[in-house]
């Protein structure tokens, strides 16, 4: 047998015998490591041991298939590998392991497997899982794994998480292992790099990379603990002598509200907010927005991404209007990659008390039942789609104001001042 290096808590996963498992641990902890020992463990431990790991990319499969065919020790049982049509390894005393992708789920089908493992399963599309998996295992009574973070308290936490912690369910084991508890991060330096990634990404999210708490992402992208911390101040009508002033604008068209968030770059205080119904011509709303980026000498930073389209269309013609008036303002382009920035990088402000925002910007208190700029940030999410998350407002709900603090506090962030950034007009010409 191939001497395995584990821990403890590794070593116990490696190990057992119940049939349906899951393993939740943070990042670097070593979930995938330890179920490459699994199946060294399980494959060379009985003959004519049938085996599946399954990931959410074919790259995965291939990285793990290289990682067994080159271990210098385990390669020494290896009779035959082949990487086509996809990864297998058939060992001398018969046991065979296979490398499948959930990118191409029709490929999933098989019959009489001893053991199938699903890895990093926070980033495979539910639908039709069981449907595809649970039968591979069906004929020879096999044993079911699953390992990756939490998503909240979504299906596979309630499917296999649970039931694995619950005593009465013996057929089901569950383990969660936050980072610390890893290898890696037992010495000074791997303290020390908790401590930095601590600092660097919003509570939130280390709570869920970091921590794995199941429910640090229920959906909120901002805490709405945080979010009240930071609600103090008034707005102010005019500029304060000696600061300097960025203007958020988020432009909508016919579903969405066009608005304004003017935001003082030094103190990081939200000092006016605004928004125009629908219906008002963009040759209107471009001169009263270009009116209050005088009023702070604010510089303008302006959503060109398809003009309220998410990207999905070029810029439209109306962007002129908002040229002509604010020959100055600075382009920002929204997509996957930049978006998830802005929000992580008001996120991490936010939770470090970084943005004052006055009270008056809250529903109840200026504007009835109508959501202001904290409501928004109170409603908005985050949520898991394919392998990258989407922020937005929930349904039947607004995120314009938020939208317009984005781009202000990321400008802010950037440094972006009259020579920096983007000019709109050279980014529409």
């Amino acid at each position: 047998m191939v001497a395995l290096v584990a821990t403890p808590d590794q070593q116990d996963v490696i190990t057992a015998r119940e049939r349906f498992l899951f393993l939740a641990a943070g990042r670097r902890w070593g979930k995938t490591t330890t179920v490459r020992n699994r199946i060294i463990y399980k494959t060379l431990g009985r003959p004519s041991f049938k085996y599946w790991y399954i990931a959410p990319f074919y790259s995965q499969g291939v990285k793990e298939y290289n990682l067994l065919v080159r271990n210098q020790i385990f390669a020494r049982r290896i009779v035959q590998c082949s990487k086509q049509p996809f990864p297998y390894i058939l060992l001398n005393n018969g046991s065979e392991i296979g490398f499948r992708s959930f990118n191409k789920p029709e490929t999933i089908r098989s019959e009489g497997l001893h053991e199938v493992w699903v890895d990093e399963i926070q980033n495979i599309d539910p639908s039709g899982f069981w449907e595809i998996v649970r039968p591979l295992i069906s004929d020879l009574r096999g044993t079911l794994g699953a390992s990756g973070q939490f998503r909240g308290h979504n299906w596979y936490y309630k499917s296999m998480y649970l039931p694995g912690r619950d005593p009465t369910m013996r057929n089901y084991r569950a383990w969660r292992f936050p980072t610390s508890t890893g290898l890696a991060f037992q010495s000074a330096a791997g303290r020390q790099d908790l401590e930095d990634a601590k600092l660097m990404l919003p509570r939130l999210k280390y709570a869920q990379e970091y921590d794995c708490i199941p429910t640090a992402n229920e959906d909120a992208a901002f805490d709405p603990l945080d979010i009240n911390k930071c609600i103090e101040g008034r707005p102010m009508f005019r500029p304060r002598e000696g600061y300097t002033y960025i203007m958020g604008l988020d432009l909508g068209r016919v579903v969405d509200h066009t608005a304004l968030v003017v935001l003082e770059r030094e103190s990081g205080r939200v000092v006016w907010c605004q928004r125009w119904e629908r219906g008002v011509k963009h040759s209107s709303l471009a001169m009263l927005a270009a009116r209050v980026a005088r009023r702070y000498s604010a510089l303008p930073v302006i959503d060109v991404t398809g003009g309220a389209t998410g990207g999905k269309a070029k810029p439209d013609a109306y962007l002129k209007f908002y040229r002509k008036a604010m020959p100055d303002a600075k382009a920002r382009w929204w997509n996957q990659s930049t978006k998830g920035e802005m929000v992580e990088t008001l996120s991490l402000a936010i939770e470090q008390l970084k943005v004052a925002i006055p009270s008056e910007y809250e529903a109840g208190v200026k504007s009835g039942s109508e959501d202001l700029l904290i409501d928004e940030l109170r409603k908005y999410e985050f949520k898991l789609k394919g392998n990258h998350y989407d922020y937005a407002a929930p349904k039947g709900a607004h995120d314009d104001y938020v939208a317009a603090l984005l781009m202000a506090w990321w400008a802010k962030h950037a440094g972006w001042g009259k020579n920096i950034g983007l000019n709109i007009s050279a980014a529409l010409s």
